[in-house]
């Protein structure tokens, strides 16, 4: 008489080879159940094959609303919110124009090169794209490290003109001969009424040192009068630090 397989009893052999059999088969399913569902979760990735036989290619992506631009013509470039943000120079690298891709808006704003990235090959240019419109760093790398010596911030100031601002102050920690750069940067925060810039620690020792007094009195929003730069108090309350990289 053939050995029934019970459950709590102890299992012939041939019990525990149907068990494992059963095992595979019930595993090998699941792989088949999952692959489907795969399957029909991206259907756009697969090709349709027609009445006739006849095997049809996925349909393309529909085409970028935003214009192309040549990169060797660029100095920099960043993401936007539509479409990305050039940066580009003119006038013999006199000049720096603010551009974007997006075919509503092209040219921004245009200002002179900062004077800390002459020549101009010793900066790069990046930014970030804010509920204020963008914003353009500028870093220039220092000649005797592969660090930083000086950070500037292009803002969009009288709708046209792109106007950069320093973030760095002229003090700097050093070690052992290298110089690290500064312990407190300014950094630029959004406030209701636009883009302000407020004093942030860099480095560690900023726990054990107190910020420059330079900084301290440019903190605020700027904006222009005439020919000249001038800082209006806000609340840092009020405001938001950017999400930014800031070297």
């Amino acid at each position: 008489m053939a050995a029934r397989c019970r459950h709590g009893v102890p299992r012939p052999r041939g019990c525990q080879w149907r068990s494992e059999r059963r095992t595979r088969q019930y595993g090998f399913n699941l792989v088949l159940v999952v692959l489907a569902l795969l399957g029909l979760a991206c259907p756009r990735h697969r090709s349709r094959v027609t009445a006739d036989g006849a095997t049809q290619a996925p349909p393309a992506p529909p085409p970028s609303p935003c214009l192309a631009w040549p990169k060797a013509a660029a100095v920099g470039s960043f993401d936007g919110m539509r479409c990305p943000w050039i940066v580009t120079s003119e006038a013999r690298d006199e000049l720096l124009s603010l551009r974007s891709t997006d075919p509503d808006v092209s040219l921004l704003a245009s200002g002179p090169v900062p004077e800390s990235c002459a020549p101009l090959l010793r900066c790069r240019f990046e930014g970030v794209d804010t509920r204020h419109g963008p914003i353009v760093l500028a870093i220039r790398a220092s000649a005797h490290s592969e660090l930083p010596d000086m950070v500037e911030l292009g803002l969009v100031l009288d709708d046209s003109e792109l106007t950069f601002v320093p973030l760095w102050p002229n003090a700097a920690s050093f070690d052992d001969g290298t110089n690290l750069g500064p312990t407190y940067v300014l950094a630029p925060w959004s406030c209701d009424a636009g883009i302000a810039l407020f004093v942030s620690p860099r480095l560690p020792e900023a726990h054990v040192e107190d910020p420059p007094v330079e900084l301290r009195a440019r903190e605020g929003m700027v904006r222009r009068e005439g020919d000249e730069l001038v800082i209006e108090h806000v609340p840092r309350e009020r405001c938001r630090r950017i999400a930014m990289w800031l070297p």
